[in-house]
């Protein structure tokens, strides 16, 4: 009796220990087979450099990652959130993923050339297509339409991020321009410190959760809100895997999942619900400045497009040579 006893409690720790540590190796092992099975490894940097609508660039990529991955079986890429400083430290080691997605104000090289038909020449070297807009944003004009007007009825607080021309909007104006951070400059117009706010979709989203009162007018003339895709020589067959996560991001199917991240398709009308975006993705051929322009350049074209805003004829000319 005392023998079946014994046996019974050894069966019973027998059992345990194979659904408890016996699994967790099992489920180890599965996952070693999985990643051998892997034949190729890419990375892919994200890098913002100015603000989107809502939510995160870098995680919506992640979630088209993963799909794409269940397409690509043998296919692993793992998504890197970089800085503008860390990218430009690592360019200077030689150090390079396979894909990069990134704004104005990021110094690349080594690019290859994408199988995508674009009428944007600012994404172009030659006649080749270099970089790609996976999503973009835009400028509007604000207005708080309860503003006191004889405090200053053309005060504007213009968003400026550190690399962005929002003024190639309003040359010659008006305006009476005061430029702030993307941030401070949506403060200063809540707290009724200015009439008027030269934002951009991100100021729609903050605005109209806010419940906050307000008219908005796309501005048609210049936009430099694109977030890029670009593929790095890195080898033949991850360039082929490149190319191919290109095509699925910009396929119909995902490109109309961004207004999850309230930003806007360059190649899809997207259905919002918003009028205001609505309006904004409407408005098309916009005129831009090359990707590939270098970081100092755009701090001077900053420095003209605030004399040009000031009706500085000369500043206008000289800033209209860099506006393709």
């Amino acid at each position: 009796m005392k023998f079946k006893i014994i046996l019974s409690i050894l069966l019973s720790v027998c059992i345990i220990f194979t659904f408890t540590f016996g699994n967790k190796k099992i489920n180890e092992k599965k996952g070693l087979i999985e990643l051998e099975s892997v034949s190729e490894i890419l990375t892919l940097w994200h890098v913002d450099t100015f603000e989107g609508g809502t939510g995160s660039r870098k995680q919506f990529l992640s979630k088209v990652v993963r799909e794409f991955e269940k397409k690509y079986k043998s296919v692993l890429i793992y998504v890197v959130e970089k800085t503008p400083e860390s990218i430009k430290e690592d360019f200077s080691k030689n150090i390079y993923p396979d894909m990069l997605s990134f704004g104005n104000g990021i110094s690349v090289n080594n690019l290859v050339e994408l199988d995508v038909k674009l009428d944007y020449n600012f994404t172009k070297f030659g006649d080749k297509v270099l970089a790609v807009p996976w999503c973009r944003g835009g400028y509007c004009l604000i207005e708080n339409p309860n503003f006191n007007k004889k405090q200053g009825g053309n005060i504007c607080s213009v968003s400026q991020g550190k690399f962005n021309l929002p003024l190639c909007n309003v040359l010659d104006s008006n305006l009476e321009i005061k430029i702030n951070s993307q941030f401070n400059a949506y403060l200063e117009f809540v707290n009724l410190k200015s009439r008027y706010l030269l934002g951009t979709q991100r100021d729609i989203v903050r605005l109209t959760n806010r419940n906050f009162s307000f008219t908005c007018t796309p501005l048609e003339y210049f936009n430099d809100l694109y977030q890029y895709v670009s593929v790095i020589d890195s080898g033949k067959s991850k360039t082929k895997i490149s190319k191919l996560f290109v095509d699925f991001l910009l396929s119909e199917k995902i490109q109309k999942r961004l207004t999850e991240i309230d930003m806007i398709s360059c190649f899809f009308d997207l259905e919002y619900q918003n009028e205001n975006m609505k309006n904004l993705q409407k408005i098309k051929n916009l005129k831009s400045v090359s990707f590939l322009t270098e970081p100092k350049i755009l701090l001077e074209l900053q420095a003209l497009s605030l004399k040009a805003a000031n009706k500085d004829q000369s500043s206008i000319l000289n800033l209209k040579k860099f506006i393709i």
